[in-house]
């Protein structure tokens, strides 16, 4: 509660009408001791005392708002004060930091249940997961016909390399690391090539000028859509944000005299995803204009799927 106290007069009050600077209203009725209303949400407490200012600094108490008061002997004004304490304990509170626990929405908490069921690590260290497909969407779902806009893609991009002798060299570069990495293997049988099942992915480079250490970066357009009007990112779950706020990250550092900020290389690329499901990343890749297409599933979470940022941060 707030006291509200005469500060500016000491005129008898008769039937005056309470209009605070909050945009309330209340009918302030004479000799009344106490008379309560609300601007928005807060209780105030009046008080219909003929005390001045002086009065609420001796007691400690803390100005917080005027009221004006409109009747037939004028305008009179009302300040609102506050005790010591709780203006203490309200601050206090504002800044405190909630312990409560984040909500967690239920596509979080069924990607939660899908890792925990569906994820593994290999003898060799590395870590294998699954795609968390919508829970109304089966694995073996069919997304349309892909090859084709993925087979242009491909044509605009090989003419577009070999105008570009650095791009092409970039770019080349950068299949054969994915390959020598073993972040992807290229598909040899026959009934596979032929197969149009999963998703081709289209890609493209986007040359970053000035940077040294990745001039070239090769984009996935894993949302594209088929003939369908549909894409992979349309059918897989997102997960969510499981990392702690950057503000109590931070906070955690403030407690320890040193601390190390990084970049994980490849991070995506360092976690595989279960072989039954590398068909929904699939790319066409040739070495010239004139050369073979070939065909190369990728193993491992890439960059620009809608589960990538969650299956990365779960995994470390």
């Amino acid at each position: 509660m707030h006291n509200v106290l005469l500060c500016e007069t000491k005129t008898p009050f008769i039937k005056e009408n309470i209009i605070s600077t909050l945009g309330s209203e209340k009918v302030l009725q004479p000799s009344s001791e106490k008379l309560t209303f609300e601007p928005h949400t807060s209780a105030v407490a009046l008080a219909s005392t003929k005390r001045s200012a002086a009065w609420g600094s001796e007691k400690g108490l803390l100005p917080t708002a005027v009221i004006y008061v409109d009747g037939h002997q004028g305008r009179l004004k009302l300040r609102c004060w506050n005790t010591l304490d709780k203006t203490l304990r309200s601050f206090w509170e504002t800044e405190n930091i909630s312990e409560e626990q984040s909500i967690i929405s239920d596509e979080l908490s069924y990607c939660e249940k899908h890792f925990e069921k569906t994820h593994f690590r290999k003898p060799c260290g590395r870590y294998s997961v699954s795609l968390p497909f919508k829970e109304n969407i089966q694995e073996n779902v069919n997304l349309g016909d892909s090859r084709s806009i993925a087979s242009k893609r491909l044509d605009q991009l090989s003419r577009l390399l070999d105008r570009d002798p650095i791009l092409n060299n970039l770019y080349t570069k950068f299949i054969e690391e994915y390959l020598s990495l073993d972040h992807m293997e290229e598909i040899t049988n026959i009934d596979d090539i032929t197969s149009e099942e999963g998703f081709f992915l289209p890609h493209h480079g986007v040359l970053r000028a000035g940077n040294r250490s990745r001039p070239l970066i090769v984009i996935f357009n894993i949302s594209q859509k088929t003939d369908l009007d549909i894409s992979p990112n349309d059918v897989l779950c997102k997960g969510g944000v499981i990392q702690d706020d950057l503000f109590f990250i931070m906070l955690r550092a403030r407690k320890h005299a040193y601390f190390f900020s990084c970049d994980i290389s490849h991070m995506f690329r360092k976690i595989e995803i279960h072989p039954h499901q590398r068909h929904f990343q699939k790319i066409l890749w040739k070495k010239g204009l004139n050369e073979p297409v070939q065909i190369f599933k990728l193993k491992t979470v890439t960059y620009g799927t809608t589960p990538a940022c969650y299956l990365s941060t779960r995994v470390l």
